[in-house]
């Protein structure tokens, strides 16, 4: 634990973390899918619900480039012919990044 702490203090500085001693530690679930692969696209059978989800330890690394990813295809995908050529279960990672 005390090396995690050191280590978020190094690389997100301005989190300005407390002293480990003051700090409260808590640990919980890592969203992750089977095959450890993040999950970005629209929930089947909606138009304006999407997932972006299963990044386990990295959310907070790939947050950023994550809601670009979104950004783009939400603004692409909302025009019905991009959205048959490569739709969210058109693409043959199956809309993995």
């Amino acid at each position: 634990m005390q090396a995690i702490y050191r280590a978020a203090g190094r690389y997100l500085p301005a989190l300005r973390l407390p002293r480990m001693e003051q700090a409260e530690i808590w640990a919980g679930l890592r969203p992750c899918t089977p095959d450890g692969l993040p999950v970005v696209d629209r929930v089947p059978g909606t138009e304006n619900l999407w997932l972006a989800t299963g990044h386990a330890m990295l959310g907070i690394s790939l947050a950023a480039v994550t809601g670009e990813l979104v950004a783009a295809l939400i603004s692409v995908l909302s025009r019905p012919s991009i959205r048959r050529r490569c739709g969210p279960t058109g693409g043959a990672d199956g809309g993995r990044i």
